[in-house]
């Protein structure tokens, strides 16, 4: 006590424990697609990449969605065990599962690796909370792996990015575990991102980019109020007299021929002849 009382009248203080820096990091293994584990201020500690969501890998009995054996890959590789990392975090540091939410780049050459795997086609941007910082740079690179036509968006895939093609039936649920991504549920307040999307679709506490952009809405038709007089019923037709059938014709009286005439006993008589009553018996005149 004397030592340290003659320490501090001549000027001196005690040394205090250096602070550990939190944002330096060295990884230990890749999780999935989106989560990594990594030694930070000497203790292991489970990392979420901010703001972005990968397709969910195989658990519980469950099948892999689509792409997500191929973004798990591309973070390996761009994170190998041993790679030094800085970390930059947001509003809220960790998320519901208590992992830690931040923004990766590697300490060799700066390289956003979280953008990264959004600009690859193998990511789609989200919000976590309030943590909106590092939003914008996502939604840029969203909108590269659309115009180049990677991942996701390779017209050979077909393959969806997360949440666009779901319905509320299907989705899965993934919050058993605590490496999951938080599962789907509505959200009355979504917040809105400066992107060329649609307006993101809610998943839990996170904001995900959604639909394709939207297409522009038909020009409205002009409404005149025109109200056309009621057609007029037609007049009722008078039905046809019916049909008289003509009279049957009589069957014409049978041709009979002429009685042949009598010489009258002048057999070669060639003159003039005089006819007895009835037009049959003549005699000479």
């Amino acid at each position: 006590m004397a030592s340290l009382f003659a320490l501090t009248a001549c000027g001196g203080t005690a040394e205090s424990a250096p602070t550990p820096d939190d944002s330096v990091a060295t990884v230990e293994r890749v999780v999935d697609g989106d989560t990594l584990d990594a030694t930070i201020a000497g203790k292991s500690t489970r990392v979420r990449l901010l703001n972005i969501n990968t397709p969910e890998v195989a658990r519980d009995g469950q099948p892999g969605e689509c792409l997500a054996d191929e973004a798990t890959a591309e973070l390996e590789e761009l994170l190998p065990q041993g790679t030094a990392i800085h970390l930059d975090y947001d509003v809220e540091r960790t998320d519901r599962y208590g992992r830690t939410l931040a923004r990766v780049t590697r300490d060799d050459d700066g390289l956003n690796v979280n953008q990264a795997l959004v600009k690859a086609g193998l990511a789609t941007p989200m919000t976590v909370g309030a943590n909106t910082t590092y939003r914008r740079e996502m939604d840029s690179a969203y909108n590269v792996a659309q115009a180049m036509q990677v991942g996701f968006f390779d017209p050979k895939q077909d393959c969806a990015p997360p949440g666009e093609s779901a319905s509320p039936s299907t989705m899965t649920s993934s919050t058993a575990s605590p490496s999951a991504t938080p599962s789907p549920t509505p959200s009355a307040t979504p917040t809105p991102t400066p992107t060329l999307e649609a307006p993101p679709a809610v998943v839990g506490d996170e904001v995900a980019v959604g639909d394709p952009a939207p297409q522009p809405n038909p020009a409205p038709q002009p409404n005149y109020n025109y109200n056309p007089a009621p057609a007029q019923p037609a007049a009722p037709q008078i039905p046809a007299a019916p049909r008289v059938p003509a009279a049957p014709q009589l069957p014409a009286a049978p041709h009979v021929p002429p009685a042949p005439e009598s010489d009258g006993g002048y057999p070669g008589y060639t003159g003039p002849r005089c006819y007895e009553p009835g037009g049959k018996v003549w005699h000479p005149c």
